[in-house]
């Protein structure tokens, strides 16, 4: 009988024996992100995953339940990434992709969030750009996040209302974040460029329909995502000429 050969070293540090607990908690690389993600996590003298994962899970502390939990997922996640597809991650893209999907379960579970069926604002859903009407300008604005070199990149664009071009402007960030960060930071950009813009009315596109609706939307978010759209917010609130519409 022929059996497949596994190699028992960590594929991630390539220097330890391959445990539950080196994976999860105590590789040099994961613990790199629990740092970041918990860095008051108190570290016991645990050999064993489940000895270490008692405590927590027998706490009243549901924030710090639901961190640990979504954090070992995106790291085993990452780790099998790497073995299956040969696709490294780094230590930042782990925690924004655990931090992005707290804030979205953080959002699902609140009883006060509601999933509009129906779009919210004259405009929204159109499948294709249509040029704005007179007096009017539109501002075009989209995100792309890059794995080389590591980062967020940002491209806007000013068309008036004969559809011809007013001015664009391309922005990098060194910072990487999740794809739906990556948007409402993008949306952020644009609105802080709209003082400079001539026009009885601006229109901000974006074609990302949960960024729009997060900023349109009163539902607090208590998270690094929910600051950007609270800064969104009060940009749209003071710019009383400016609106902001979701297209495909």
């Amino acid at each position: 009988m022929n059996h497949v050969q596994l190699s028992v070293v960590c594929p991630v540090c390539n220097q330890e024996t391959e445990t539950t607990m080196h994976c999860l908690v105590s590789c040099h690389f994961v613990k790199q992100c629990w740092n970041i993600q918990m860095p008051d996590m108190q570290w016991e003298d645990e050999t064993d995953f489940s000895d270490w994962l008692a405590p927590v899970l027998a706490s009243t502390n549901i924030k710090k339940k639901a961190e640990v939990v979504t954090l070992c997922w995106h790291i085993w996640k990452s780790r099998n990434d790497l073995i299956w597809n040969n696709n490294p991650s780094s230590v930042n893209k782990v925690v924004a992709s655990t931090r992005q999907y707290l804030t979205q379960w953080t959002t699902a579970q609140s009883r006060f969030f509601t999933v509009p069926l129906q779009p919210q604002v004259e405009g929204d859903g159109a499948p294709i750009w249509v040029k704005p009407q007179m007096n009017e300008v539109k501002i075009s604005v989209d995100a792309a996040v890059f794995k080389e070199p590591e980062g967020v990149g940002f491209r806007i664009v000013i068309r008036d209302s004969d559809g011809l071009l007013v001015a664009a402007k391309t922005l990098f960030n060194s910072q990487l974040v999740a794809p739906l960060m990556a948007e409402a930071l993008g949306i952020k950009e644009a609105l802080s460029w709209c003082d400079q813009v001539q026009g009885e009315r601006i229109i901000v596109e974006t074609d990302c329909l949960a960024a729009a609706q997060a900023i349109r939307s009163s539902c607090p978010m208590r998270s690094h995502f929910g600051l950007v759209v609270e800064e969104c917010r009060s940009l749209l609130k003071r710019l009383q000429k400016v609106s902001l519409c979701f297209v495909k």
